[in-house]
């Protein structure tokens, strides 16, 4: 049986990396030691690369740029890059490959080009955090009725409430829960989405991310600002990718059932905040 490869491709520097990395060990795959390879993004600059291993499936995890995703269509579209050349691997070397990103101060045009250019799993698929993957931790009460809110703030006031409530940050608490709260939003896509084949979440939440949140950007970038009205992330599409629990076109109660059946497997008891989402 041949080895099953994904790609994952990451904006953060280092937050990303690390919370994608343990969620895989939730599930048992095994981090061999750190890598480098090459990126093709302007210069041959060297990025670190993890490589998680389980029975016949190997995750990639690889930094991708860290501009926003105007510069990022921008280069693409300048330099004429095939991006499945994106690192030194054989273009050939992956099953499947996710681009994780924030949606940030990012424009409803840039988006929908985003995932226009990136909406299948075999050549690129898209999976948009809103704003931020701390959005997964699930306590987005803290910012209702608030009317400006730039993402450091909005980061900080999390991580305060996860502090005082949970003793813990963000990252820490995302992948303590990770099951519960991939079930809540997975439930809470499929309730406001009406679409139980999973594969297309990402591409239909689009169009909630863009209706509900207002971005106000000026030519001075420190005076922008984003008014955050929903919350979502799409992050479970690629567990169940990896899991094989896709095949089927309706394939929603099989998803369920496996973060479901993991959270029955939990041994503690902490409750966590249930999403508060307009």
């Amino acid at each position: 049986m041949a080895i099953r490869r994904i790609l994952l491709v990451v904006e953060g520097e280092k937050d990303e990396k690390t919370i994608l990395g343990e969620i895989l060990t939730l599930y048992g795959f095994v981090k061999e030691e750190k890598e480098k390879d090459v990126l093709i993004w302007g210069q041959d600059n060297e990025c670190d690369t993890f490589i998680f291993k389980k029975d016949k499936s190997e995750v990639v995890i690889v930094e991708g740029p860290r501009n926003r995703i105007k510069d990022f269509l921008k280069y693409l579209e300048e330099q004429d890059v095939d991006f499945e050349n994106f690192t030194t691997f054989d273009k050939r070397h992956f099953n499947a490959t996710f681009l994780i990103y924030d949606v940030d101060h990012n424009e409803d045009e840039h988006i929908n080009k985003m995932i226009e250019r990136f909406s299948d799993e075999s050549s690129g698929l898209l999976l948009l955090n809103c704003p931020c993957l701390e959005t997964i931790s699930g306590v987005h009460h803290l910012i209702h009725n608030k009317k400006l809110f730039h993402l450091k703030e909005y980061k900080k006031r999390l991580n305060t409430h996860l502090e005082e409530h949970h003793k813990c940050h963000s990252k820490q608490f995302i992948v303590k829960h990770f099951n519960k709260l991939a079930l809540e939003f997975l439930d809470k896509n499929v309730r406001e989405l009406g679409c139980t084949n999973i594969n297309e979440h990402p591409r239909l939440i689009i169009e909630y991310i863009n209706k509900h949140n207002i971005r106000f950007n000026t030519s001075d970038k420190n005076e922008c600002y984003v008014v955050y009205r929903y919350f979502t992330t799409v992050i479970y599409v690629m567990i169940a990718y990896l899991r094989g629990l896709t095949v089927q076109i309706d394939h929603y109660d099989t998803v369920r059932n496996f973060f479901l059946r993991h959270c029955r497997q939990e041994s503690n008891n902490i409750t966590i905040d249930h999403l508060d989402i307009e």
